[in-house]
């Protein structure tokens, strides 16, 4: 298999006396800028740039004063002729073959030390060093072989600064968690348009990270906060989040209950990460979370003051292998392939605190299993067909229900309350199945689900111009032209005749009747959209149209804040 990463070769390419300030190459003008001290001003000297970058580092350059010295240094018949001390106690001054080119070292008063060993001195060695004293009483110390002072070197200890502070309109998820399908009635809620703050701090190798975030729904209702541990200091990285969210809800269970009832919903989750990567490109990821949701329903009236807490915990385990050897020729441009299948497990259990503590597990369990691949092919420069097909499936006594339709990140959603949505189906937890372009979310819905999506991406103004170009908004400005196809379903199959969507039955009394549909359960869109960044943002609109049977339905229009598969 391939595998790309960036190289970086290392030479020489100046000679200066003096350590660099500054350093900038304009490729565009060919020159050189390099600032340095002198003495107590800056000195500043412009270059040409080299030509042929590839042959830079077979460039050879004439060596300094100081370079000059110690390659004559290790040639020890060149540089000190042998001299034979005996009992004297003078050295022979005129015996020693010093050439022009030696720089006066010895009185520059410096003295450097070193936590290696001192390499063992020869007799000629011994004898330059007395040479050396004899000719400067008052550098005595200089090539002495004195002691290494310890006290001097400061153990490296953890210390850590700021990685990045960020904030910004943001309605994504913080980590990837399905909705309760009991505590919000089966109604999706896509988290609201909110000012989220994100601070990340690390130490100086990196080993630690330590990033905390919060979310301030536009709504003023509820919030979000998470907090997230990272130690990549061997080769399993281990991760450990805590994540909270709160937010409001209604509930009318009319004509059982009456009056509608306020709550407040209050979720919990901690959750234990571990990752280990076989290479650069494939990993395999293993999770262990604990998660509680609690209904708190608010004393409105004396109705709602009777009403007890309903609370769920559960426990899950995922375990998913990832393989990623895609790399990005632009925001939102790659090229490659990547993909990761996944299994997640849940186990619900009860606490009693009435009479001690009381755990207990509930019956049944929910398992899922899923797929997302997603190929990224290169067509002429930055033009790009990227393509994704993706699906799951939920099993078991409990189950995971998917509404198709809609996008990632959609700014002010709608939802299909005319498509049913069965109640009896056993539904633990919901999520999205996305992207559906051309209809709302719950245009079809189910435990299974599958969709495919094919982009055609085009950066027009960096495909036009090939010279770099500064402004986000021209840079990233891409055209898309998109088509989307899939389904929801119950049952083996969306053809099934058990999926609830293709039957029905309709009440009333003395009359019951079942009744069969002929409808397509597999649903298309097709359209065309714009991408590109506006102060820092990156923004997506797309125009999608449904395929109908009798050509194309309505136009509708999405805006979200979020990056393409």
């Amino acid at each position: 298999m391939d595998i790309y990463r960036d190289t970086a070769y290392v030479f020489p390419v100046t000679n200066f006396a003096t350590n660099i300030l500054e350093h900038d190459v304009l490729w565009r003008t060919g020159r050189v800028a390099d600032v340095f001290q002198e003495g107590r001003s800056s000195a500043f000297y412009l270059t040409k740039a080299p030509e042929d970058i590839g042959n830079i580092q077979n460039n050879k350059l004439n060596n300094t004063t100081f370079r000059d010295f110690i390659n004559l240094k290790k040639k020890d018949d060149t540089v000190i002729s042998k001299v034979d001390m005996g009992d004297s106690t003078e050295a022979p001054l005129a015996d020693i073959a010093e050439p022009d080119t030696l720089p006066d070292q010895r009185n520059t008063g410096w003295n450097f030390q070193s936590d290696f060993p001192e390499p063992e001195k020869t007799e000629e060695d011994k004898n330059q060093i007395v040479l050396d004293q004899a000719e400067n009483p008052d550098q005595q110390n200089i090539n002495t072989g004195k002691k290494f002072k310890s006290s001097h070197i400061v153990p490296y200890r953890v210390k850590y600064s700021s990685d990045y502070v960020t904030s910004q309109l943001d309605n994504s998820l913080f980590i990837n968690k399905y909705e309760s399908f009991n505590t919000t009635g089966g109604v999706y809620n896509t988290p609201d348009l909110g000012a989220m703050f994100t601070v990340s701090i690390s130490d100086l190798f990196e080993d630690y990270r330590f990033t905390g975030g919060l979310r301030f729904p536009t709504s003023f209702s509820g919030g979000e906060y998470f907090l997230m541990f990272n130690d990549l200091k061997r080769r399993l990285d281990k991760k450990v989040t805590w994540y909270h969210q709160g937010e409001s809800a209604q509930y009318n269970f009319q004509p059982q209950w009456y009056p509608i009832v306020d709550a407040g919903i209050k979720s919990n989750i901690l959750e234990g990460t571990l990752t280990w990567p076989f290479d650069v490109i494939r990993s395999v990821r293993g999770s262990l979370s604990y998660r509680s949701d609690k209904v708190v329903f608010l004393a409105n009236d004396t109705f709602s003051l009777n009403l007890p807490s309903y609370r769920e915990n559960w426990l899950s385990l995922r375990l998913e292998y990832v393989h990623d050897d895609t790399y990005p020729v632009m925001t939102n441009i790659l090229n490659g392939m990547r993909y990761k299948v996944w299994f997640e497990w849940y186990k619900q259990f009860a606490v009693n605190t009435d009479a001690g503590l009381d755990v207990s597990a509930e019956p049944g369990y929910l398992g899922v299993v899923g797929f997302d691949f997603r190929h990224y092919q290169k067509i002429h420069r930055q033009i790009i067909w990227a393509n994704r097909f993706a699906g799951g499936t939920s099993f078991g006594t409990q189950k995971l229900i998917y509404y198709l339709g809609g996008v990632d990140s959609w700014i002010a959603p709608t939802f299909n309350n005319n498509i049913e949505i069965d109640q009896n189906a056993g539904y633990a937890f919901q999520t999205l199945a996305t992207n559906l372009r051309g209809y709302d979310q719950n245009i079809r819905n189910g435990n299974s689900y599958a969709v495919f999506n094919s982009e055609l991406r085009f950066p027009i103004f960096s495909y036009l111009f090939n010279k770099p170009i500064k402004a986000e908004i021209l840079r990233n400005f891409q055209i898309i032209g998109f088509y989307d196809i899939g389904s929801a379903w119950q049952g083996l199959s969306p053809f099934d005749e058990d999926n609830p969507f293709n039957n029905g039955t309709i009440y009333q009394p003395p009359i019951t009747v079942d009744v069969n549909y002929f409808r397509n359960p597999v649903v298309m869109g097709t359209g065309v959209g714009l991408r590109t960044t506006i102060f820092g943002y990156f923004v997506r609109v797309d125009r999608a149209q449904s395929i109908e049977s009798n050509g194309l339905g309505k136009p509708k229009w999405y805006f979200s804040l979020s990056l393409d598969f």
